[in-house]
């Protein structure tokens, strides 16, 4: 199984939609309106929509905000983003992802082909994907059993 196979799945459901993304420069204020506002946990940094300098998420701005309370809201989204973020290509395999995942502790993925930014795998992705693997397995495990019977 590849990250392709997410993004196509996440393509024919309600919960797709574009990348959202922040350019380097803007301010933590518009970064923690835009995660709420767009109900997500992390942006893709990028500069033209299209190349990824990195990711900011709801926890990078909480460590800024305990390490700088009087002035966070007013640093740029470049000062306290992740920039050696796991990336992923459509066609790489779904379980090494989710090892880097797990490894970096990074909730989202953003998969660029062609040098240009195509989608974001979240945890929740790969677990919706997973449980309706498992699904599908186990009702055909039951067809079986019931045919043999």
């Amino acid at each position: 199984m590849d990250v392709r196979a997410i993004l196509d799945d996440k393509g024919r459901s309600e919960r797709s939609g574009a990348v959202e993304t922040i350019r380097p420069d803007a301010d933590l204020l518009l970064a923690a309106r835009l995660l709420r506002a767009k109900g997500v946990g992390a942006l893709v940094v990028s500069p033209d929509g299209v190349a990824v300098d990195g990711l900011i998420s709801e926890r990078d701005i909480v460590v800024a905000l305990a390490e700088r309370p009087d002035v966070v809201l007013r640093r740029r989204v470049s000062d306290v983003m992740r920039r050696d973020c796991l990336i992923a290509a459509p066609g790489d395999d779904l379980a090494t992802v989710m090892a880097g995942m797990t490894r970096r502790r990074q909730r989202q993925v953003p998969v660029v082909a062609d040098g240009r930014l195509v989608g974001v795998v979240s945890v929740g992705d790969v677990l919706n994907h997973q449980l309706d693997e498992v699904t599908l397995e186990m009702r055909v495990l039951r067809d079986v059993a019931i045919a043999r019977s």
